[in-house]
């Protein structure tokens, strides 16, 4: 068995958690003080967006779902919905492999897919050098500090 790679497991449970929150809001509406705002791969695989969103941004774009959208669909794999970009009404797919990070400020939940990846690789350097490292620290009796 090789290690647990806790990143994936982490990015794979909260795009889980995406998942439920959208089926929620399908099936219930969205209130306030909730909105979201999702970063995505614009060409991620299985994405459906229009040509002059992709032009408009060719690799990452946030939508922020609030006040108006139609037709939000939560599937296992991803969800369909519009939404208006100054008055043009685009149909989007996706999937929740393609999301970067996730927000509802109104509810002060916040989150990134891509740094929990980055400080876990950082961590485990991290790691590794403090190994490596001999400690030439002392250590200090608090007894002297203690009131008697």
């Amino acid at each position: 068995m090789g290690a647990i790679n806790y990143p994936e497991i982490m990015a794979e449970a909260f795009r889980e958690m995406i998942g439920k929150v959208l089926k929620v809001v399908e099936n219930e509406g969205l209130s306030s003080p909730n909105y979201f705002m999702i970063s995505f791969h614009t060409r991620h695989k299985g994405v459906v967006i229009s040509d002059w969103l992709l032009n408009e941004h060719p690799n990452e774009m946030q939508i922020v779902i609030q006040h108006w959208f139609e037709n939000l669909k939560a599937h296992q794999g991803g969800f369909w919905i519009t939404l208006n970009f100054n008055n043009d009404y685009e149909t989007l797919y996706i999937p929740y492999s393609a999301i970067t990070a996730f927000a509802d400020p109104g509810a002060g939940v916040e989150f990134s897919l891509l740094p929990l990846i980055v400080q876990s690789k950082a961590f485990g350097s991290e790691k590794k050098k403090a190994k490596k490292k001999k400690s030439s620290a002392k250590v200090v009796s608090l007894d002297s500090f203690r009131k008697k």
